[in-house]
């Protein structure tokens, strides 16, 4: 521990006259110096800089300090040790009159030239350099360092988590495990979470093709199986949003591996085209849902500096189970069926439950601890009688009550004041495309590569492609943005660009090689795009309030997604090709580049790092 040097009072102190001008300059000079080499104790056990207190005694010399605080200067110059409530009010009297700077601007410097965040406890040797030494270098640099360990004084830290308002709101705890190494463990857990619970949507072309040669039925029939389980999944994620604020993310996503999991078996028990399209579609969803909300709140809440690199491993899980599964569905399927393959996916999406075990929300985490350490409170002997307690008795009227209501109604309208922000529309627009290409390319490309005169197991090759490039994109995309090489608006144009020339691209390819490379491209495009539309919106929206956008971003996507079966039917069965969808999917995606390319331009023209449209 370190050791506290107190100041022991004089016992005999002369009242001097007013100094002169120069006289006055040097006793605050010296008191300032005897403020730095020496411990204050202050409220909540709290210590103050010595930069601060420099700043403070050099801003308020002499006669303006004294008529603020309210003593004499002869008391201004001898400042006693034990009186930290009239340094309180010293600083707090600054502060409000606008002569001193607040907390958030103070910098004061720090031992080894490397800046400790707020609440970061400094290494061991760091706290104690030179401990055999009390020279006042050495002083100095504990006093520094006790600075950042404990942070600064009550009265002085006005304003400063009000201005981060993304990770830290006013009367809460900032959350101190983000960008640690428990988040990057948390963000392999997601990946590992959603590897093995997206093996029906990464294997929709295998499955799809299967469906219609088992049950000889429309391609829009087999398609509502795989669309229904986005908008199920969109609707889960508005119960999720309720009911997290009583179930953690870890049992929500406990339950949602086993609800994927059962719906899969549950298939292979009730083998019918009906069951497979309720079940498959509706209990799937639901679980997937769960998934989606708690590795999306949790990876955003343990990431900020890192959030794009964060959300590219955890999409890379998904991606990377096309690599493996989708040619070895078609071989089981192939082998055993449909209905033994529908259960081989039951089983191995067990999986998943050692990775949702480890998703608990900081949040959560940092509540718990704070319950264990009250816990261990040492209790003392209750010195009151019974004739000494009496509870006061409140009396209120009807008004309070009232006045309670229209509080609480006013702070739940406050949650959606982000639908007047015109980006949050900007993103929603975005993730429609988003939407639509990752659900409608994979489900239809191996039915369209099969009408060119592809054999199968190369057509189902092309979803291996499209993983490449996918797992390419989201894996790069993230580090570019995060190292400031690419800003995150021109990521969105660059990205929207490719996708919309390889959507065009596509019904036009002649050979298998070409419209390989162009599926490779695509899947560049889809990674990289697909995972900035939740960074976005905890970017500028603010992670605590990423349940409720998630959750009303999801439901448009999901509201939406229900029409995806009329255009896959429309287009294949009744004009014969997936030309006009892969042009119309392209044309759209080349108006949400031209939208990036309207916010560029209005970011540039402002000279902002944020999005203020407004």
């Amino acid at each position: 521990m370190l050791r506290r040097r107190t100041w022991v009072e004089p016992e005999r102190r002369t009242v001097c006259p007013k100094p002169p001008h120069a006289e006055t300059r040097t006793a605050v000079r010296r008191t300032a110096n005897h403020i730095r080499n020496r411990t204050i104790p202050l409220k909540n056990e709290q210590r103050a800089a010595p930069s601060t207190w420099r700043q403070l005694r050099m801003q308020f010399p002499s006669r303006r300090h004294s008529a603020l605080c309210g003593r004499g200067e002869e008391e201004d110059f001898h400042l006693r040790g034990e009186d930290s409530s009239y340094r309180q009010k010293c600083v707090s009297t600054a502060i409000e009159r606008r002569r001193v700077p607040t907390a958030a601007c103070v910098k004061p410097t720090c031992f080894r030239r490397r800046s400790l965040k707020l609440g970061e406890r400094p290494s061991e040797d760091a706290r104690f350099p030179g401990r055999e030494t009390s020279g006042p270098v050495e002083r100095q640099q504990r006093w520094t360092l006790n600075w950042h360990a404990r942070g600064p004084p009550a009265a002085m830290t006005t304003g400063l988590l009000e201005k981060k308002g993304s990770s830290a709101a006013p009367g809460q705890q900032a959350n101190p495990y983000q960008d640690t190494f428990r988040s990057w463990v948390v963000g392999v857990a997601c990946a590992w979470n959603f590897f093995w619970l997206t093996l029906v949507n990464r294997s929709s072309g295998i499955l799809f093709v299967a469906i219609l040669d088992v049950f000889n039925v429309s391609r829009q029939e087999a398609a509502w199986s795989f669309s229904l389980i986005d908008t199920l999944a969109s609707f889960t994620i508005i119960v999720c949003s309720v009911v997290y604020k009583v179930v953690d993310t870890r049992e929500l996503s406990i339950i949602g591996s086993l609800i994927v999991s059962g719906a899969c078996m549950l298939c292979f028990l009730a083998f019918r085209v009906q069951v497979i399209t309720v079940v498959l579609g509706t209990i799937i969803g639901i679980g997937q849902g769960m998934m989606y909300f708690c590795n999306t709140i949790v990876i955003n809440q343990y990431f900020k500096r890192h959030r794009a690199s964060g959300n590219g491993i955890y999409f890379a899980g998904g991606t990377l189970s096309s690599f493996f599964f989708p040619p070895m569905l078609f071989s089981i399927i192939n082998t055993y069926g449909l209905r033994t393959t529908l259960l081989f996916l039951g089983a191995i999406s067990l999986n998943a439950i050692p990775g949702s075990m480890l998703l608990e929300s900081p949040y959560s985490r940092m509540r718990r601890i704070d319950r264990h350490k009250k816990l261990r409170l040492v209790a003392v002997d209750n010195e009151c009688t019974p004739e000494k307690i009496k509870l006061p008795v409140e009396r209120a009227g009807n008004s309070n009550v009232e006045e309670k209501l229209e509080r609480w109604f006013r702070s739940q309208l406050a949650v959606f004041a982000f639908l007047r922000r015109p980006i949050f529309y900007v993103i929603v627009f975005t993730g429609i495309t988003f939407s639509f290409s990752f659900v409608v390319f994979p489900v239809t490309i191996v039915d369209f590569a099969i009408s060119r005169g592809v054999a199968r197991h190369r057509a189902a090759l092309l979803l291996t492609s499209f993983s490449t490039g996918d797992l390419v994109g989201r894996l790069f995309s993230g580090v570019l943005t995060d190292r400031k090489l690419l800003r995150k608006d021109h990521m969105m144009v660059l990205t929207y660009a490719v996708w919309s020339a390889a959507f065009f691209a596509l019904p036009v390819c002649n050979s298998y090689e070409l419209t390989f490379a162009v599926t490779v491209a695509l899947g560049m495009a889809v990674g990289s795009g697909g995972i900035f539309n939740t960074v976005l919106l905890a970017d500028y929206l603010g992670v605590r309030v990423m349940p409720t956008t998630f959750a009303m971003y999801r439901m448009v996507l999901g509201i939406i997604s229900l029409i995806r079966p009329f255009f896959i039917g429309y287009f294949r069965d009744r004009i014969g090709t997936y030309d006009g969808l892969y042009f119309l999917l392209g044309a759209y995606s080349f108006l949400i580049a031209l939208i990036w390319i309207v916010i560029s331009i209005v970011q540039y023209s402002r000279g902002t790092k944020k999005y203020n449209l407004k």
